[in-house]
């Protein structure tokens, strides 16, 4: 019987304890741990040396918190003469300009008042978990990952949409 499921089917809770029965299992992601250029070979190099793994056991998951701290770095970085607090570290999320190439995606302008989510349709793709590991689902999508999508906003459908 064919599986399809959340993000959480790429974790070893699941990948280790079905073993093979996960083999076909399908997810939507945002991340496959595949060095499909300059900005993920270097994070899955540096992430591999720094916790001496040579498997991360949530790629998905350690892409987006290590894309998030940057945002978050960021936008505290950018807060001059006031308060270091919760307002203002929100108001510099939603009105922070600079770009940053990351992991996941290219942010820029990543946060507003009315959109707080950092990961748009663009940006996802089908997983497909093969000999135990989460690769893509469909060539295409292999293909598509060889350029780091940028978030589009509500208002700018995705290119295959125009």
């Amino acid at each position: 019987m064919p599986q399809v499921g959340p993000w959480s089917l790429t974790t070893p809770v699941f990948l280790d304890g079905a073993k093979g029965a996960a083999e076909g299992a399908m997810m939507s992601v945002t991340f496959v741990p595949e060095p499909t250029n300059e900005r993920r070979s270097t994070f899955l190099a540096n992430y591999r040396r720094a916790y001496k793994t040579s498997r991360i056991p949530v790629p998905m998951a350690a892409a987006q918190a290590y894309d998030s701290a940057y945002l978050l770095t960021y936008a505290i970085l950018s807060i001059k003469n006031q308060a270091l607090d919760g307002p203002a570290i929100k108001h510099a999320l939603e009105n922070n300009d600079r770009a940053y190439y990351g992991v996941v995606s290219t942010y820029k302008n990543a946060f507003s008042k009315a959109d707080h989510n950092a990961v748009t349709e663009n940006m996802l793709y089908l997983g497909l978990v093969k000999n135990g590991a989460v690769t893509f689902a469909h060539p295409e999508d292999a293909k598509r990952n060889l350029v780091v999508q940028r978030k589009v906003s509500a208002a700018q459908p995705p290119a295959a949409a125009r």
